[in-house]
């Protein structure tokens, strides 16, 4: 054949192939798939993309259709579906080759490092994280993150956003609506049969916590955002993880510490393993030069700054050796009372079993201020153990040293606290349909998307519990029975002992005012004396119902004592001024 034959078929062929993307393009029967919006795993021969495929929820009047990933190579579908979802499983074929690609809604991210990751030091990598509303790059930092955990196949992650490949500097950038910041946490929920736990656990907490110095610090945060996010590393896939913030300085909006003057001011320490002081067992010595005491790590301030357990020290001796005298008098200035209450009922409507001292962050906002609990690693809740096992104990009570003193105390005050909070957070965010509502929409966002397939296409069968869900309503129906039985007895027994059931003073610890209520009908009086012994006020209690006035009287602890009518003496109470 001559040159201009070979020339004409040619074109012909050109002209052919245009034809036919030109029809292809026409009914637009290519999706065309983003940078960062998808991940090959050519191992498991499984594709996972997050891109936009509402055009194509209904394929009925499609005679093909294919894939195309950035400009690489095209995917046909084997078949043609009615329409295209995500969660589901589609074989495509390119160069002879099958893949199962499953479409999600979830964010994905995509690590690449040629370096081992180990527990520790951070080693150079590339972060790549797209959802619906970006695709995001960087250079970053990856390690292995948790104890026990790096033993398990499916790992965790500590990540940290860098500017370039050296790392001296690092970047800061909000993820998935989350804060703006370099350190980033992944959860691998390995531990989890549902992969749910942790992530309502944490949502609970930041529902029922308010920083009592919110005010203060608008942007402060009680305890961490997660998110959900698909992971791939080095083009493998491994599964769903949890995206969080990090405890730290900066979500707490701690005080800096102050060089000069060697001002502490905010604290942070994580209770890392379970030492006599994490549970207020005892008190021992501390030695500055450690970073670590008796079950305790030292986060902030940091270790080039200052170390300095004196005022932790102060908090734990005054509960494991204080006077009663001394624990009434000291304890509201050393912890605050009211993220005690939250915390001991939060740690109980899920039965933390590792959460009760090991896996607590204790923070302080600023010199003078009290010391709070910040909750983390809530794998282990919700009728299970942190490996994963069923724990189906429903009728026992979680505590520590500091609660054990704080529901004994004489005057009842916490366990009055503790009564009314359960009751009102029972009728919200622990009313029984909130709390499982919680557990089903992840569930159902992880189910919709597919991720229990790919879970199991890469860890097995073995990996997961669908059945838990069940378990878990259970367990928690049962858990809660057992609770408000507890509650607002654990206050008429007391009561019944230390006020023989006739008088209730709340609220107790008091800021403005005092609510004195009786049982019975006749005119008695009361007079307040300071710890002195001096009479700081006094009055007559003539319905069942009576409220002090007590703007005018200093914060501290005040003796009340009750007469009857002809003011012969009767019952003594304690009560606290704010």
């Amino acid at each position: 054949m001559n040159t201009s034959g070979k020339i004409l078929i040619s074109l012909s062929l050109l002209l052919l192939t245009g034809l036919m993307l030109s029809a292809r393009d026409s009914q637009n029967d290519t999706i065309r798939v983003a940078y960062g919006e998808y991940q090959i795993d050519r191992g498991l021969k499984m594709i996972v993309s997050n891109t936009d495929i509402k055009a194509y929820t209904d394929l009925s009047n499609y005679t093909s259709l294919y894939i195309q990933f950035e400009a690489g190579s095209i995917y046909a579908f084997r078949t043609i579906p009615s329409g295209l979802k995500t969660g589901g499983s589609y074989l495509v074929t390119t160069d002879n080759e099958s893949y199962d690609l499953f479409f999600t809604e979830l964010p994905l991210i995509q690590v690449q490092t040629d370096y081992y990751i180990g527990d520790e030091p951070k080693v150079p990598a590339t972060f790549i994280i797209s959802d619906s509303t970006e695709t995001f790059t960087s250079f970053m930092g990856i390690e292995r993150r948790g104890g026990i955990s790096q033993g398990y196949p499916k790992k965790s992650y500590d990540l940290e956003l860098w500017k370039d490949e050296s790392g001296l500097d690092t970047l800061n950038k909000s993820l998935l609506s989350m804060r703006n910041d370099d350190d980033w946490l992944l959860i691998a929920m390995w531990n989890e049969p549902m992969r749910l736990r942790n992530a309502v656990s944490h949502e609970l907490w930041l529902k029922i916590h308010t920083l009592y110095y919110q005010e203060k610090e608008p942007k402060a945060v009680p305890g961490i955002h997660t998110r959900y996010a698909e992971l791939f590393l080095n083009e493998e896939y491994k599964g769903i993880y949890l995206l969080t913030e990090q405890v730290d300085r900066k979500q707490l909006k701690l005080k800096k510490f102050i060089e000069d003057n060697s001002r502490i001011r905010g604290q942070l320490s994580k209770a890392i393993y379970w030492g006599d002081a994490v549970t207020y067992d005892a008190a021992p010595a501390f030695n500055n030069a450690n970073r670590i005491w008796s079950g305790f790590e030292m986060k902030y301030p940091k270790n080039e700054e200052i170390t300095d357990w004196t005022e932790l020290h102060k908090l734990v001796n005054l509960v494991v050796n204080g006077s009663d005298d001394e624990f009434l008098r000291d304890i509201l200035s050393l912890f605050n009372i009211e993220n005690a209450v939250d915390y001991f009922l939060f740690l109980n409507i899920f039965r933390g079993t590792d959460n009760r001292g090991k896996n607590i962050y204790l923070s302080r906002y600023d010199d003078d201020e009290p010391f709070i609990n910040i909750p983390w690693d809530l794998d282990g809740t919700w009728g299970m153990l942190w490996n994963g096992s069923r724990v189906n104990i429903t009728d026992d009570i979680f505590s520590n040293g500091m609660f054990d003193r704080l529901m004994n105390l004489d005057n009842d005050f916490f366990n009055i606290m503790l009564r009314d909070r359960w009751n009102t957070l029972r009728e919200n965010e622990f009313d029984k349909l909130r709390l499982m509502a919680m557990f089903e929409e992840k569930y159902n966002l992880l189910h919709i998307n597919g991720v229990y397939n790919r879970e199991k296409i890469k860890w097995g069968d073995n990996s997961l519990d669908l059945q838990n869900m069940f378990y878990l309503n259970t367990w928690l129906t049962e858990r809660l029975i057992f609770l408000d039985d507890y509650f607002p007895p654990l206050v008429t027994e007391n009561a019944n002992t230390t006020r023989k059931n006739t008088y209730l003073l709340y609220p107790n610890p008091a800021n403005d005012y005092l609510i004195i209520r009786k049982r019975n009908f006749d005119t008695e009086y009361y007079e307040i004396f300071n710890m002195m012994g001096r009479l700081i006020k006094s009055g007559k209690l003539s319905d069942q119902e009576t409220t002090l006035k007590l703007e005018e009287i200093p914060s501290g602890i005040y003796i009340l004592k009750i007469l009857d009518k002809n003011q012969n003496p009767g019952s003594t109470l304690k009560f606290i001024k704010k």
